[in-house]
């Protein structure tokens, strides 16, 4: 089974401070950090580095970077053919401010992200089978991401959605969709529902599966994450660790949960699994150069009690 990675590909500019900057304020900057980033991007390096066979479908735009993106990414051994250069556009660009608490806040511009059309993808033939995983998030057009959704269903595989960054989607969207992996924010901007209010996150998941959802994973940071199949909800726990930067954590945990998923773990073995390797990332900085290969993520289950996940 291999993961499909329909989205993003973006460079990321991180500034580190020392605090956030106010409307009208000057703070200094410690370091700057260039590195390669986008949810999907990101997403199929972790997924990559997790064991499985994965393919990344989106666009670059014909600056260094794209080129260099496209290399680095099949040096992770993804599959780039459907990542095509677009001429006379640039990559997308993602401007990320990193305070000290590990926290962020991100400017993005879309670049050629935007430029990935339905019918851009139309025109890519992807091997889909019944059984892979495709994973989708919200950083190309939304029209794209449902064209994917419709494809992967006609082929017999997988959808997990990762709704990030958060977007108005209209519910009837959501029906079909296999797994589906909010956070916090993305659940309360879709449902209206808080996960901190009384039993939020069984009310979030329960929203969900009204609307044609069959799997809710609701992240919540240090908290854990909500896990719900079919309307029979747990929290299963994070792993406590020295947080030094939260970028690409998310993308981590989708990433890593495909591959888990693709190698025929269970799905709380898959959650277990991703949730260690997002751990580790946020004890990094950078989006890739902070998520960590299946070896890596195997011997930090190890040291927390846990057994090989399949």
């Amino acid at each position: 089974m291999s993961v499909f990675v329909v989205g993003s590909v973006n460079e990321d500019a991180i500034y580190s401070v020392a605090v956030m900057p106010k409307a009208g304020e000057t703070v200094p900057c410690d370091f700057i950090l260039a590195a390669s980033g986008g949810k999907g991007a990101n997403q199929a390096v972790a997924a990559a580095r997790a064991g499985a066979s994965v393919i990344m479908t989106g666009c670059v735009g014909d600056d260094a970077f794209g080129l260099q993106i496209r290399a680095d990414l099949a040096k992770d051994g993804i599959d780039v053919t459907n990542l095509p250069v677009l001429p006379d556009s640039r990559s997308g660009t993602a401007i990320i401010f990193l305070d000290r608490t590990g926290e962020n806040r991100i400017l993005l511009c879309a670049g050629a992200n935007g430029l990935f059309t339905p019918e851009r993808f139309s025109d890519y033939r992807l091997p889909l089978a019944a059984g892979d995983y495709v994973l989708l998030q919200n950083e190309i057009p939304l029209a794209t991401t449902l064209a994917a959704k419709q494809a992967a269903h006609a082929a017999g595989a997988k959808v997990i959605w990762n709704p990030a960054p958060a977007l108005r989607i209209a519910p009837d969207l959501l029906a079909g969709t296999d797994i589906f992996t909010p956070n916090e924010t993305e659940a309360a901007a879709m449902s209206g529902i808080s996960a901190d209010e009384r039993d939020g996150p069984r009310r979030i998941a329960d929203y969900c599966h009204d609307k044609g959802v069959a799997v809710v994973l609701l992240t919540m940071g240090m908290r854990g994450v909500w896990c719900s199949d079919g309307g029979e909800g747990r929290l299963i726990p994070a792993f406590a660790v020295n947080t030094v930067d939260t970028t690409a954590a998310g993308d981590t945990f989708n990433g890593a949960v495909a591959a888990s998923l693709s190698q025929a773990a269970t799905l709380e073995q898959a959650v277990v699994f991703g949730q260690a390797a997002a751990a580790l990332s946020v004890t990094c900085r950078g989006a890739q150069p902070s998520i960590p290969s299946r070896e890596e993520t195997e011997a930090f289950l190890a040291s927390h009690g846990h057994g090989r996940v399949p």
